[in-house]
Parts: C-alpha cells; structure tokens; sequence
C-alpha cells in the first residue's frame, strides 16, 4: 500500500509541475499563518502557484521533467516548497523577492531556484529577478521595431519632398537674379 501512495504522490506532484520551465525553492518556515496568507494571495494575483512538497518526491518529479541539475543540488534539504507558474521564472523570482521586502519577512528562506540546465542559488535568483519578463521583452522588441519603421517614413518622407526644396531654392534665386537685371 505504501508504494501505491508514495506512486500516487510522485505522479500528483508531476502533473502539478508538468510544463514547468523554471521555478524558484523556498522555506516558509516560521511564517505565522496572516503572512503565510498573504504570500499565497500575493502570489495567486500573479497567477504563481506555491506547492509544499516531500523533498525526495520533488526531487524524483524534477528528474522525470528534465531538470535534474535542480534535484541533484542541495535546494531540497530542510522544508521545502516550490514556487512557479505565472508568466516565467523571472516573475515568480521577482514576486517572491518584493514580497519578502515588503513585509520584512526574514522567516522566508529563498533556498535557490531551477532553469533548464540550470540550479541556481540565492544570489542566482535575485540576479533572475532583475531580468525583465517575456512581456517586457516584447514590448522593448516592438517598440525597437516601431521605431524602426519610423525613421523609414521619415526618411523616405524627406527623400520626396528634398528635391521640391531645391528647386523651389532655384526659382528663387532666378526669381531674384530676373528682379536684378
């Protein structure tokens, strides 16, 4: 019975983390439960998801989805609890860190976090909070592009209506010179 449960548990936390492309480890331990809420309801505002799990079920569910860097580091010892989902690790990084400011919650351990190829630790993921998010990429790439454009209509704006400037410089100055004579 035991192994179908521990199965069981291994296969819910996979079906959790399924299409997970990063996240970040945490211990909440010492949170009192106004704080513990509050974390949670910040997070789920953001759409991010936090599951407390069994460090050798995480562990094991890590490595069947292809971050095993993340199971084969020290991010799983002690309480733990994972924190992902939203629009990309680099906003589940950058939530959990303005939480942690905001409320001066020292009690909320950032054990480190997990990329493709890659277990950071702390220092890693406040570096990852810094990163702009895929929305902010985008909207940089298409404001580059816009302006791109831009200078194009401008440029070519220009190219038309230059040689009307010239001659109308020549019709001046023959205008003048007829004047003169």
């Amino acid at each position: 019975m035991a192994k179908v449960l521990t199965r069981w548990m291994a296969q819910e936390i996979k079906d959790k983390l399924s299409g997970l492309d990063g996240g970040v480890v945490v211990d909440f331990t010492g949170l009192d439960s106004k704080l513990t809420y509050s974390l949670r309801t910040s997070l789920r505002e953001a759409d991010i998801k936090l599951a407390v799990v069994k460090n050798t079920m995480a562990r094991r569910a890590l490595t069947d989805l292809g971050f095993p860097e993340a199971s084969g580091s020290d991010l799983f010892e002690g309480p733990s609890a994972i924190v992902f989902g939203g629009e990309g690790p680099p906003l589940v990084a950058k939530t959990v860190l303005d939480w942690k400011k905001k409320n001066k919650a020292k009690a909320l351990q950032i054990k480190g976090g997990f990329l493709p190829g890659k277990a950071l630790d702390a220092k890693g993921v406040e570096a990852l909070s810094k990163v702009p998010s895929r929305p902010q990429v985008l909207a940089m790439v298409l404001g580059i592009v816009q302006a791109a454009a831009r200078n194009f209509v401008i440029l070519s704006q220009l190219a038309a209506v230059q040689p009307l400037y010239v001659l109308k410089a020549l019709v001046e100055k023959r205008g003048s010179e007829a004047g003169e004579a």
